[in-house]
């Protein structure tokens, strides 16, 4: 019997359907999916995860306090702002017993702080919210990102500065309590000058 998906799987899976959702793109417009709808990326991880083996189950637009409610960790007391309890969550990803195991963020062309910090922050609020007993386990925040390069290695320099600018920001942003990983997919041959990669930020409770 097929267990739960392992974590770095999972991981693995948003990375594949970045990349799924810029080929595709690509393929349909001509055009990279940066001038697409965020949407579209949301949908391609959707599907990325749905393929991988092991006990699950995934909803889009999941209401936050609909997927609270089910992790067992509404309770008492109000709701951090950052929350946004009236809003929906972009990816659910559920343990096979009905629970919610993890919250994931879509994000199309992340470039600067702006782009994510609101994201970071309501990842951190519903994982905080009744830590001891919510089902809840980590939640990512999955990302299509672009910058100027003239060949590779400029691609890969200038995307290990952004990374590393991500990364120091994003540990103010959750402070302690939480640990923060960044993955990325192998960074493509520049094309007209552009480059792009897909990239998730892995939230967990430490």
């Amino acid at each position: 019997m097929a267990g739960p998906v392992a974590k770095n799987a999972i991981v693995q899976a948003c990375l594949d359907g970045i990349e799924n959702a810029q080929n595709s793109y690509n393929e349909m417009s001509g055009s990279w999916v940066c001038w697409g709808p965020e949407y579209f990326i949301t949908t391609e991880i959707a599907r990325s995860l749905a393929t991988l083996e092991g006990t699950k189950y995934i909803t889009l637009e999941n209401g936050t306090y609909a997927a609270l409610t089910d992790a067992n960790a509404t309770g008492r007391g109000k709701f951090h702002p950052d929350i946004r309890i009236e809003g929906r969550v972009d990816i659910v990803l559920w343990w096979a017993n009905g629970t919610p195991r993890a919250v994931i963020e879509v994000k199309n062309n992340v470039r600067n702080k702006s782009n994510y910090e609101s994201d970071i922050k309501r990842i951190q609020t519903i994982l905080a919210r009744k830590r001891d007993q919510s089902s809840l386990k980590f939640g990512v925040f999955a990302f299509y990102t672009d910058f100027r390069a003239e060949d590779l290695d400029k691609a890969n320099e200038q995307l290990t500065q952004r990374l590393s600018t991500i990364k120091s920001n994003v540990d103010k942003l959750l402070g302690p309590g939480f640990t923060a990983a960044i993955e990325h997919n192998e960074v493509k041959a520049p094309v007209n000058g552009w480059a792009w990669a897909a990239v998730c930020v892995v939230i967990s409770r430490s």
